[in-house]
């Protein structure tokens, strides 16, 4: 059954996202993830291709499970990509109100009314370019405020010491670049099968 004839033989089962106050802000959100999903999509990959092997095959002889290699190698040398993503799409977000004049213009009522919106409104349905380009300031300190604070809790768990400490024992390879590891009888007889194996 296509779309039209369903809509037509069962309308009391389509649901108006967009007319629906409840539900406006969420869909366009939704909208919004998946117009911009190919993007940083591109970002992410490339920053898994250059994470070296090697430290998943040295985290691996010293007994760390996926978990562990994931919270103490993919993710810390992520960060640097996933903090400026974070704040590019922030950014295009505040700034870009395409979508909300496309699917809603603002409404049903308010409902999906921000601020970038309502400096557009106000500066070409309203003519009132003197209020809009103030709204324009108050984004710009707003986004201004906004990324000095993330890079800062950003920078403080790059920085800060690692709680777990075990047979794979690290500190943070984004701070030092290298990694620290404990002693243990595993990785001794791994190294010694290793040399045993050249012989």
């Amino acid at each position: 059954m296509q779309p039209k004839q369903f809509m037509l033989h069962y309308p009391d089962q389509c649901a108006a996202f967009f007319a629906d106050a409840a539900t406006a802000l969420p869909a366009v959100l939704v909208v919004s993830m998946w117009s911009s999903f190919p993007f940083f999509t591109l970002f992410y990959l490339a920053a898994l291709q250059g994470i070296p092997d090697e430290l998943y095959e040295s985290a691996s002889v010293d007994g760390a499970n996926l978990w562990l290699q994931f919270r103490h190698i993919t993710l810390p040398l992520l960060m640097p990509i996933i903090v400026a993503t974070v704040v590019l799409r922030v950014i295009g977000l505040v700034n870009a109100p395409d979508l909300l004049i496309v699917l809603t213009g603002g409404g049903p009522g308010h409902a999906t009314q921000v601020l970038s919106l309502y400096a557009f409104q106000k500066a070409y349905a309203e003519f009132d370019f003197g209020y809009a380009a103030a709204l324009s300031v108050v984004m710009l300190l707003l986004l201004m405020a906004f990324t000095v604070v993330y890079d800062a809790i950003a920078e403080w768990n790059r920085t800060r010491e690692p709680k777990y400490r075990g047979a794979f024992a690290m500190n943070s390879p984004v701070r030092s670049g290298q990694f620290e590891w404990a002693s243990s009888e595993r990785v001794q007889e791994a190294i010694a099968a290793g040399m045993a194996g050249l012989d």
